[in-house]
């Protein structure tokens, strides 16, 4: 009778997938019921279907359900939704041979949804065309890493299936008149209008045989205003992002640019962003009543910089304090434009800058976050018989507190003061909304600043809360 009633409630593909994507546990325990839940379940095996070799287990796992996907006459083909090819660390055994069969597998999959593409090669034009003619509603993600100095493709960059673009680009250090090769421009003219997820990194190109021969490629062109410029135009048009990350504070936009980018496309679907090395003041001020909807954002500031080919080029975090302008005014305005932001991850390379952004930030809030996560950046070395200077990476508990009061119905905390003190906590149901103190308790706590060290940041976190 429990039997009958378990597979009755369950046995809809609708119910199992649903069982299958939210409580695997409960998945696994339905499969043990019969030899009929197992037949029932047994497609949900292969909709995400990953080939690569980058686990010990990854080559036992994928060949058999090769076998299985070259079988034109099984049914496996017919599951498949998501299809993951990569990575690979040997890539030459997969060129050789995984890639011969790929044009198989696309055929036998008759319902695919997505094609992940994580090799270092790009997809040959022949696969990127039969993935158009047999799924043209499939949607194409693109990872390309290690391109080894390839140029980019364009059938591959203008496909109407690309979805997301995860890719290192490459750019030269400007020259003297202010000027550098860059390949951003032609991404921006290239990708479709389709786009919803890009994530860019930079490669500088380093001496002088790869930089005559990043000159020859057909696409690239000189840009103003350093390494990492999209070089937008009056009248260009680009898409209209869920997410975008940009990995390098090289991404240091003028206000003209941002301006132009701003017209060029719509910021209110923006949902994730990432900036683990910060940007211009004048990049966070044009998305100010634009990026309403965001729920993710990820914003480093770093106020070093670093030298390559004898220059000192300073990260976005240096431009962001010498910027000539009222940089927390800029982002204060910014997060109170957002209506609902659900995660932040901040850090600023000073521990006590740190905190006053952090108290006008949260303030701005209005109390949405739901995980927050801060650092200083790894703060600096100190000796217990060392002065304390202003800026060292240490903050007292009354200081964590205060943060925890001005963000309440957190699900997730992650402070990380200088290179030891975190303090850690996951509150779930009600206890989201416990008061400061029984969320400090349940936290998990590592603070090791000396006692007369504590004391003096009490006093200065009186100041800040006064």
């Amino acid at each position: 009778m429990y039997l009958n009633k378990c597979f009755t409630s369950f046995s809809s593909s609708d119910h199992t997938c649903q069982i299958y994507e939210t409580d695997r546990e409960a998945f696994f325990n339905f499969r043990l019921v019969s030899k009929a839940c197992r037949n029932e379940s047994q497609y949900l095996f292969f909709r995400n279907f990953t080939i690569h070799d980058r686990t010990l287990l990854g080559p036992s796992l994928s060949s058999p359900m090769l076998e299985r996907l070259r079988d034109r006459n099984g049914k496996t083909g017919e599951y498949v939704r998501h299809l993951k090819i990569g990575p690979f660390k040997d890539e030459d055994k997969f060129k050789l041979e995984i890639l011969p069969l790929l044009e198989t597998i696309l055929r036998s999959t008759s319902n695919l949804q997505d094609l992940t593409w994580r090799v270092n090669c790009e997809l040959p034009p022949a696969l990127l065309n039969l993935l158009y003619e047999l799924h043209p509603s499939a949607r194409s993600h693109w990872i390309l890493k290690n391109r080894r100095f390839h140029p980019l493709d364009h059938s591959l960059l203008s496909s109407p299936q690309l979805y997301t673009l995860d890719a290192e680009i490459y750019a030269t250090v400007p020259e003297q008149t202010g000027h550098s090769l860059s390949e951003l421009a032609y991404i921006k003219n290239t990708v479709p209008t389709g786009l919803q997820v890009l994530r860019l990194s930079t490669i500088d190109v380093d001496g002088s045989v790869h930089h005559a021969q990043f000159q020859e490629w057909e696409y690239v062109k000189y840009v103003k205003y350093g390494m990492f410029h999209f070089d937008f135009q009056p009248g260009d048009q680009f898409p209209a992002l869920l997410e975008l990350a940009l990995r390098q504070g090289d991404f240091a936009f003028t206000e003209q640019n941002c301006n132009l980018w701003a017209r060029a496309t719509t910021w209110e679907r923006l949902e994730r962003l990432d900036l683990p090395n910060g940007t211009s003041p004048q990049f966070i001020a044009s998305l100010t009543n634009r990026a309403i909807n965001l729920k993710y954002l990820r914003f480093h500031i770093s106020t070093t910089g670093f030298m390559i080919r004898r220059q000192y080029r300073p990260y976005s975090g240096g431009n962001w304090l010498n910027a000539g302008v009222d940089t927390m005014s800029i982002m204060t305005r910014f997060l109170a434009s957002i209506k609902s932001l659900h995660t932040l991850d901040f850090a600023y390379e000073d521990s006590e800058t740190l905190a006053r952004y952090l108290r006008f930030m949260l303030q701005s809030l209005h109390g949405s976050l739901r995980s927050l996560t801060i650092s200083d950046m790894g703060g600096y070395d100190y000796f217990p018989m060392d002065p304390l200077p202003s800026g060292k990476p240490y903050w007292d508990p009354g200081q964590y507190r205060e943060v925890l009061e001005l963000a309440p119905g957190l699900e997730h905390f992650d402070a990380r003061i200088g290179t030891r003190d975190s303090v850690v906590g996951d509150w779930e149901g009600k206890d989201r909304y416990a008061d400061v103190e029984k969320k400090w308790r349940t936290a998990k706590k590592t603070i090791t600043a000396p006692p007369r060290v504590k004391i003096q940041r009490a006093k200065r976190a009186l100041k800040l809360i006064v």
